[in-house]
């Protein structure tokens, strides 16, 4: 409900149906009106996939971005070699 809600979708039915000035009103009968639409199984199976991706894509940067930072610290503080040798070793445990 609140993916469907914060969509166009959803805030274009919210601000038709919601009272008040500065911060919008809804009551508990207005929610019950928004009309959620529903998908087939194969786009439904569509979105799924590009979310799990999506998460996965996200960790995987944030890995990458913390073996760049280590091997950086490691490159001023010790050797460049010994630090692009740990940066390629480390990256053999991403795959």
């Amino acid at each position: 409900m609140p993916l469907v809600i914060n969509s166009v979708i959803g805030l274009s039915q919210l601000s038709r149906i919601g009272t008040g000035g500065v911060q919008t009103n809804i009551s508990g009968f207005d929610i019950l009106k928004i009309k959620i639409p529903l998908l087939n199984a194969k786009i439904q199976k569509e979105i799924a996939n590009k979310i799990i991706q999506s998460e996965h894509n996200r960790k995987l940067s944030k890995s990458l971005l913390e073996i760049a930072k280590q091997g950086v610290e490691m490159a001023i503080e010790k050797d460049e070699n010994e630090a692009e040798k740990w940066i390629k070793n480390e990256l053999k445990f991403l795959k």
